[in-house]
């Protein structure tokens, strides 16, 4: 058996079992609270919302922000929603009127090229969407009262951009 100085005692973790592996410490070792509620935790959590200053402040800016972005994705999803239903009304009478094979292919290109514009204008990155606003505005997609709730910062960039 190995010597164990005074000084340096062993750690409970090496201790062998009778596979010859450490698992761990002693059984009486306790490294994990008991389970159950924690009481004092749960009180220097109060405390410490009561102490961050600003948390109001704070808690108020992601609500706003929160309706901001539910503003921008209302109305990112109206005019997409039209814009493909106008797509959808153009196709159905291109293939209507489709009297010969060849015309079927005039119908796929349109189709394919309807796509394309449409995957190029809508896109929803967060950084992307005053541009997105700004062009559908452009081409008469939304209207400036859809926007409402925007900041005002916001919707004079939107404009800016609605002007080009």
């Amino acid at each position: 058996m190995e010597q164990v100085s005074k000084h340096r005692r062993r750690s409970p973790s090496f201790e062998r079992t009778a596979t010859g592996k450490a698992l761990g410490p002693r059984a009486q070792c306790h490294h994990h609270p008991p389970p159950g509620p924690n009481t004092t935790l749960l009180a220097s959590a109060a405390q410490l919302k009561c102490s961050v200053p600003h948390q109001g402040a704070r808690d108020a800016w992601r609500i706003l922000v929160g309706a901001r972005k539910k503003i921008a994705r209302r109305v990112f999803d109206a005019a997409l929603q039209r814009e493909l239903a106008e797509t959808m009304a153009e196709f159905k009478a291109r293939a209507a009127s489709a009297n010969k094979p060849e015309d079927m292919w005039s119908v796929e290109e349109y189709l394919g090229q309807a796509r394309r514009d449409i995957d190029r204008k809508y896109d929803y990155r967060y950084s992307q969407l005053d541009l997105v606003f700004g062009r559908l505005m452009r081409e008469k997609r939304i209207e400036e009262a859809e926007l409402q709730g925007l900041s005002e910062e916001k919707l004079a960039y939107i404009r800016r951009v609605a002007s080009l």
